[in-house]
Parts: C-alpha cells; sequence; structure tokens
C-alpha cells in the first residue's frame, strides 16, 4: 500500500510471508529399524529423541519407574523418559522422531512509514514461526565444562529444586571429582531440549532528512540527506535463555558459542546527492 495525501504527506506499508514445507519421500533405512524411527514421508533433518515425562517428584517415584541404562544416582528432579515400545527398558529404541522442526515453517516482515515534506520515517519488523531451537546443556555449573573452560553462569541455576520445580533444567549432579548428570545415559543421551523459539524482531528504524537550497545547487549538490538509523533494536521470543539468538538450530549452554552474535547497531550518516 503507498498513498500520497493531497497535503503531500505520504503513506507506505508492505510485506511479505513465505512458507516452507518439505517431505523425504524415499530414504533406505536400516532394516529391522522400527517403523517409528523411519525417515521416509518426514521433513528433511527431522531430529529424534526420548519423550520427555514430568521430572522425578519423590524417591518413590523413582523407584516405581524404570530407570535408563547407567543412571545409577538418580535423585528427584531428574529427567522420567517414557518407555515408548513399552519393552521395560530405556534405550536408543524409545527415540521417537520430533514433531516440530529446527527450521521455520513460516517466515514475515512488514515495513510501514510515512513521508512528509523534507522528513522520512520507516519500521521494519521481522520475525517467523512454527520453530524450535535444540539447547545442549552442561547441566551443572560444578567442574569443567565441554570445552575445557571453568565457570558458571546465572542461566545455569535455571534448574529444578524443591523450591523450583518448574526450572528449565532437571536436577544438579556432582559425584566425586566429575559432574554426573544422570541425564546424559547410554543409548543415545538427552542432553539436548527442544524449546520454542519462534521471535519478532524490530530490525530497523529510521528517519532521515533531505536538506535542499540554492546555495547547494551552485556547488552541484541537488541534495543531502541526513539520517539515522538503528538494526537489530529489540527481539520478542518465547527462549527463555534471552542470551540466545533465536534464529539459531543449536545451542551449547554453559560453553563458548563461537558463531558470531546478532549485532545491534546505531547509524549516523548523509548521502550527497549530485
Amino acid at each position: 500500500f503507498n498513498k500520497r495525501f493531497s497535503n503531500g504527506f505520504r503513506f507506505f506499508v508492505g510485506g511479505n510471508m513465505s512458507f516452507n514445507e518439505n517431505r523425504i519421500v524415499f530414504r533406505d533405512d536400516a532394516q529391522g529399524t522400527p517403523f517409528y524411527q523411519t525417515f521416509s514421508g518426514k521433513p528433511i533433518d527431522t531430529k529424534t529423541d526420548f519423550i520427555r515425562l514430568p521430572y522425578y517428584q519423590s524417591v518413590d517415584d523413582i523407584n516405581n519407574y524404570i530407570a535408563p541404562s547407567g543412571a545409577d544416582q538418580l535423585v528427584p528432579g531428574d529427567e522420567k523418559i517414557m518407555d515408548y515400545n513399552a519393552d521395560g527398558v530405556i534405550d536408543a529404541k524409545d527415540r521417537v522422531p520430533f514433531e516440530f522442526q529446527l527450521y521455520p515453517r513460516y517466515d514475515y516482515s512488514i515495513r510501514t512509514g510515512f513521508e512528509y515534506k523534507n522528513f522520512t520515517f520507516s519500521v521494519m519488523v521481522q520475525g517467523n514461526a512454527d520453530k524450535n531451537i535444540l539447547m545442549y546443556q552442561n547441566n551443572s555449573p560444578f567442574g569443567v565444562n565441554a570445552t575445557g573452560i571453568s565457570r558458571i553462569q546465572d542461566f545455569q541455576f535455571d534448574h529444578y529444586t524443591a523450591e523450583t520445580p518448574n526450572g528449565v533444567g532437571s536436577a544438579f549432579h556432582y559425584s566425586g571429582t566429575i559432574v554426573n548428570s544422570n541425564n546424559e545415559f547410554n543409548g543415545g543421551g538427552i542432553a539436548g531440549r527442544v524449546v520454542p523459539s519462534d521471535y519478532i524482531r524490530l530490525k530497523q528504524v529510521e528517519i532521515s532528512y533531505n536538506l535542499e537550497n540554492k546555495f547547494l545547487k551552485k556547488q552541484l549538490i541537488n541534495s543531502i540527506q541526513i539520517f539515522t538509523n538503528a538494526n537489530n533494536i529489540l527481539t520478542f521470543s518465547p527462549l527463555r535463555q534471552n542470551f540466545v539468538d533465536p534464529e539459531k538450530t543449536t545451542y551449547l549452554l554453559g560453553s563458548k558459542d563461537y558463531s558470531y552474535p546478532m549485532a545491534r547497531r546505531i547509524n549516523l550518516g548523509f548521502k550527497l546527492n549530485f
């Protein structure tokens, strides 16, 4: 939409949206693979993982449920995994494809603004929907993490305790000189957790003034546009870890993330039009 009114005021708004959907027509899965773990008919790069039940809430809860292979120090607050194939064992055969994917199904952007006399103002918003991020957790702040760097960050304390049963992470473990999370047991591990990472981002705001006068024309300059703009100003997302860029597909909590971060920039400048 682009309309100029009789008083010279112009208003404009536009946008776009894209939809992404794909399916694997055929994949030669290994013979004997359970039908629910095959990839034919599923989206490209489909991930599999265990189905998590509510955390163990008590010792009785631990004793009355199947313990994953290798998890011999379970405590209330540890991950409880569904025995998907009902064979009485928690192992890799209980991994199932994720319903949600790590790429966005919907991408969109909207740009709007106005122009009046020599002033122009515009705003652009972008985002996506139906996207998730795989968060790999360094489950404890104690000891040395996966990168060999010993450090503690505040988000690592957002874990289950008796006072915070709705923490993002499971219960802490510490055994001797090593970290033992009991949530990375043999059979495929459950160190990662898929969480929604839809977002709406105020991508750009710009204001400018177009200067024209006889003096400039004598200098062979038709006009000077003076402008200021800002990029990546605000991002709204359901991610509780607000330091993680929701556009990412994976993130390793508690370690270095070597990808270049999303930068917020503020610019001030001018353009000469000859």
